[in-house]
């Protein structure tokens, strides 16, 4: 048979707060909660007490606990490694950290400068102590320009003045590859033609402007003078030359990328008239 003696002194809790108490008899008891909670404000509890001689005798106590533990609610947002750029898709992952010593739960906004966001949760569940929520950004490169910036806020809905915001900026890789120029030689009035191979090497779709200087000779381009490429994507561009009748003739070729604004790469093509000379006969 159990008999309490006193009234139970000591609740611990496996959180963030231990409550005591003073003893009113010769005996001193403590228990621990389980599961852990965390303790805030005041709030009842019963502990049952079970004879092991006596099966089937439970004795129970009920305590009222006033926690002495303060409310503190603080949070962080976090960029979780580095971001993704695919199919003019950028994906970057965040993480909120809890760091209140209450669970709270948090809303989530995205603010984009140019390029459309959207988020992979507008709030969280609510988090306990401690805990960790991963969440996903993505952004569509849908606009002209190397960059763009996004801001994310978080709100905590328990502590409505705690706000948190992070802002990331993202900057394209712009370049290409481009193959090289062979001078050329004909006969006067022939037309050669010439092959280059242009590919995107950067990280978003662009618009390349090809920008064809003439010399002296006639020339011209087969493809329209904006080529549109994906990412690894390329496209042949082919040169024509009128050669004149004599002499060597240089034209300028230039690719412009209309993302960055930028003269990507340049090349000169010389073009050269082959003479024929005719055998002298003597009789």
């Amino acid at each position: 048979m159990i008999t309490i003696e006193s009234d139970v002194i000591g609740v611990t809790n496996n959180g963030p707060d231990v409550i005591t108490g003073t003893a009113k008899g010769p005996s001193f008891a403590e228990i621990t909660l389980a599961p852990p909670v965390t303790i805030s404000g005041t709030y009842s509890v019963t502990i049952n007490f079970e004879s092991q001689n006596r099966p089937g005798y439970v004795l129970s106590k009920t305590l009222e606990i006033t926690s002495l533990l303060e409310p503190f609610y603080a949070a962080e947002v976090l960029t979780s490694g580095s971001a993704k750029i695919e199919d003019d898709v950028l994906v970057q992952e965040y993480v909120i950290e809890n760091k209140s010593n209450l669970p709270d739960q948090y809303q989530i906004e995205i603010d984009g400068d140019k390029w459309d966001y959207e988020l992979s949760a507008a709030e969280t569940p609510s988090m306990p102590v401690a805990s960790q929520f991963t969440f996903v950004v993505t952004g569509t490169i849908d606009s002209i320009g190397v960059d763009d910036t996004h801001t994310v806020t978080i709100k905590s809905v328990n502590s409505p003045t705690l706000s948190r915001s992070i802002v990331t900026e993202t900057e394209l890789d712009v370049d290409i590859g481009l193959s090289e120029l062979l001078p050329q030689t004909g006969l006067p009035g022939e037309l050669v033609t010439t092959t280059l191979v242009l590919e995107n090497l950067g990280q978003a779709t662009d618009q390349f402007e090809i920008q064809l200087t003439n010399g002296r000779w006639s020339s011209s381009l087969s493809a329209t003078e904006t080529i549109i490429l994906r990412p690894g994507e390329s496209d042949s561009i082919v040169i024509s030359v009128e050669i004149g009748d004599s002499g060597t003739d240089q034209l300028q070729l230039g690719i412009l990328s209309k993302r960055s604004g930028e003269l990507l790469a340049e090349r000169t093509l010389d073009s050269t008239t082959y003479t024929v000379y005719m055998p002298w006969v003597i009789r």
